[in-house]
Parts: structure tokens; sequence; C-alpha cells
């Protein structure tokens, strides 16, 4: 293999509004309030999809209704949905009760969206008379830009480039598309534990498919005591770089993204690897994680799709047979990444290398 040098960047981006403990929140901006009212998320499609599915998770609601959820072409005059479907299987009913639940709508067919179509996700009432149905949003992730975007209609069109739903746009065969600041999770923790836990080492096993040389890690952390984040080689057990922690760094209480770099850079070749933070002191360390409706939906994750998965295991394990693997979840924990292979060294990533931290 033969590397190049690159400025330092995450696999994968961590979120980018992350204010203490991870939280999930119904939203009143991302509600359906009265009749005619419709929430949308505006975006374009990362790759060409056979899409049969969608997921929307409802944070609370006083009194639900019955709903369409629906992907529209979009008026680039206007920015918003046009009202006309991408494909004729592209709506499906739905009924939204009371309370907080999950939502899978399963589309009457399979269609397709090219790579680079615009589209907009649509939930719209359709019937019924709804209270305060609030969306469900991550709220430490936001877009805090122009495009994507998500819109609220109650009267008009809300602008809502601070919200980052908990929806997810499904693929046949039982896969999601990565879309960003979409969220497929039902749920979020800081997940304490100590040396003296079982397990006391978690995070991810994750696989990188083109060779990529790692110089350091981040970590969405709670530490009140020491702990130790180990690189694993694909044999479980070998660590190939770590970096020691303290509750003095940062000198606060709360829950922060952190990050360290390693004493020295570790060429990776394409693989599965694991990353895990261990608890090495008496008081509890928190990390932050969340969990997915079912495991099909982690592909459709921001943090590395379905190549990051959540692992845990015991201080120092011998084998891939220690650690155990929960594919309805992932762990606030990424790489840093200092080069990539050129393919000039017989590597055979060069051609690989791009959609490996795409969004």
């Amino acid at each position: 293999m033969s590397f190049v040098t690159v400025p330092n960047f995450n696999h994968p981006l961590p979120p980018n509004g992350i204010n203490s403990v991870p939280t999930l929140a119904g939203s009143s901006p991302a509600d359906i309030n009265g009749s005619g009212q419709w929430v949308a998320y505006v975006g374009e499609m990362p790759i060409t999809a056979t899409i049969d599915r969608l997921f929307f998770r409802i944070g609370s609601a006083t009194t639900g209704c019955g709903a369409l959820a629906r992907i529209e072409t979009v008026d680039t005059a206007t920015g918003l949905p046009t009202g006309t479907l991408v494909h004729a299987n592209a709506s499906q009913s739905v009924t939204i009760t009371s309370g907080g639940a999950d939502y899978t709508v399963t589309f009457p067919g399979t269609f397709s969206i090219v790579k680079g179509a615009r589209f907009a996700i649509v939930v719209a009432h359709n019937s019924g008379s709804p209270v305060a149905i609030r969306f469900s949003e991550f709220s430490d992730d936001n877009s805090g830009c122009g495009f994507p975007y998500m819109l609220d209609y109650d009267v008009s069109a809300g602008f809502r480039n601070q919200i980052a739903l908990n929806w997810g746009l499904g693929v046949s065969g039982g896969s999601a598309v990565r879309l960003p600041f979409m969220w497929p999770i039902n749920a979020v923790s800081n997940e304490t534990f100590r040396a003296s836990s079982t397990p006391d080492t978690i995070g991810n096993r994750f696989t990188l498919a083109a060779p990529m040389r790692i110089c350091g890690v981040w970590a969405w952390l709670d530490l009140d005591d020491t702990a130790t984040i180990h690189l694993y080689a694909a044999d479980g057990a070998t660590s190939l770089a770590s970096v020691n922690l303290t509750a003095s760094l940062p000198p606060n209480a709360l829950a922060n993204l952190n990050y360290h770099l390693f004493a020295s850079s570790v060429e990776l070749a394409a693989g599965t690897y694991y990353l895990a933070v261990e608890a090495t002191g008496s008081a509890n360390i928190g990390l932050a994680t969340c969990t997915f409706p079912d495991a099909s939906w982690r592909a459709g994750s921001p943090l590395g799709g379905a190549d990051f998965v959540y692992a845990t295991c015991t201080q120092a394990p011998t084998g891939t047979g220690d650690w155990t693997v929960t594919d309805t979840k992932q762990c606030f924990l990424g790489l840093i990444i200092d080069g990539i292979d050129d393919g000039a060294g017989g590597g055979g990533g060069g051609g690989e290398t791009s959609h490996v931290f795409a969004s």
C-alpha cells in the first residue's frame, strides 16, 4: 500500500449539535396540529436505490389522525414539494395514534429513485382532527445549512434548518439510504460503565472498504474517571493503537465530544476492526449510543451506516469470540484519518476510497 497524506478528517462524521448527553425529543416546529398540515424532508439521492418503505417516529401526540406518507418531486422555483409522486407506488396511508410510537410504512410496491434526483419525503394529514402530533428529532444534530432541509407546513411552509428528524428511507432487500441529518433511530443513551462492569469495554466493530491510515479517534464521552480507547486488529485481540483518557481532560463533569491522537498513525488494510472504550477506573464513565427499530435501519444511519455496529467485551479480549455484537445499535465513536491509499502500492484501494467517507 502507498498512502497519501491528507488533512485530518473524521469517519464517520459526528453530530454537529452535541450538547451534553444525547436526546430525542418531540418537536413543536415539526408537527401536525390541524387539517391540511404536513412535515417534509427535502434532499437529493446519494445513490440509485429501489425504495420500499419509510420509517418515522412520533415523539408525542395528543390526538392522532389518518396520514399519507409520500415521496414527491420538488418544485425548484419554490423549494416545496409539488404534490406529484416520484412514482405511482410512492404513497401509502398510515394511522397515527395518540402517544409516542415508531411507524414503518410499507409502500404498495417498490420503485427506484436515481442518484442525484431531488425529492421530498412528506408525511401529511389526510383525515381526522389531529392535535399536537410531534415528530421525534435527534436534538444533538442539525443541518445548520440551506440544503438538505426540513419543512413544516401549517398555513404556510416554514423552513427548518435546525432539526434532524428520526426518519428513514428503506431500500428493498433490508437496507436503508444514508441521508444527512436524518436519523432512523428510536432511542439514545449515555451508557455508563466502570472497570468492574460486565462488559467494561464498549465500542464499534467497523469495516473499511479501502486502506486508510488512522491517526486518532473521536468519542462522545462523559469522563468521570480514567479509560483507554483501543483500536483492535481484525483478530479482535491485538491492540494496534491506544490512547489513555482522564477525567480532568476536559476539566468539567459534562458529556463532551472528545478528539484524541495516537502516538503513531496506524495503516489499515480494507477489512474489519474494533474500536472501543475500556473503563479502567472505579467510577462510572459514559459513552453515547443510539438504537434502531431493527438492524436494517442501521444502514441509513449518518453514523457510518451498516459499516459501524455496536460491540462489547471485557478487558484484554483474546479473539473475535470475546466480542458481543448488537446489530441494532451504534456508539458515537469513530476514526480520525490522515492518509488514504493512492492505489500505487498494490493495495487495490484507490478506486474505492471515495465511498468510504461519503455522507
